[in-house]
């Protein structure tokens, strides 16, 4: 699971649901409490948060506001939103500025935890694969390969141009 350098802000109000999330990962990880918009915006500015739990039923929070300041910051920060029905439902919105899932209440602390774990694995696997590829890309990348027809050759190419991407490409054809 985590480690000490995974850093998580919880922006949440002082409840039970606080004070259970803050024992659970208290000596899991980084822990950052934030009950104001203000206190968000200081602790997002200060530290560079891996994760941040945002209650989207907290009043004080303006959970829009937020995640437009995560993004603008420009760290790979990921959100969990969590909330009631209504809340998840107008969190819809926020998904599509790139919030990446919705917990709704009640949750139980597995749930959580598996998302939280899920989130981290993902960012470690993503930083191995990127390390990989640019291992990878250090060697001849058609080393193994033969052809001298006109569109293999062109296959060639298209591989060469699109191997510095991050999307995912298909290239299809006779064998």
């Amino acid at each position: 699971m985590g480690n000490k350098k995974d850093k998580i802000l919880l922006i949440v109000t002082e409840d039970q649901n606080q004070k259970w999330l803050c024992e659970k990962f208290q000596n899991k990880y980084e822990l950052f409490i934030a009950k104001t918009n203000s206190e968000a915006e200081e602790k997002l500015n200060e530290k560079n948060v891996d994760l941040v739990l945002m209650d989207m039923d907290c009043s004080e929070i303006d959970g829009f506001k937020i995640i437009k300041l995560i993004r603008h910051i420009g760290h790979r920060t990921e959100i969990f939103l969590i909330g009631n029905a209504i809340s998840i439902n107008n969190a819809i919105k926020v998904i599509k500025v790139r919030a990446r899932d919705c917990i709704e209440k009640p949750y139980t602390m597995d749930e959580i935890e598996n998302k939280i774990h899920r989130v981290f694995e993902d960012r470690d696997a993503e930083i191995e694969i990127h390390t990989i590829s640019e291992e990878m890309g250090k060697y001849h990348i058609f080393e193994n390969m033969v052809g001298t027809d006109k569109k293999i050759r062109k296959v060639f190419e298209l591989i060469k141009m699109y191997s510095a991407s991050d999307g995912t490409v298909l290239i299809q054809g006779e064998s």
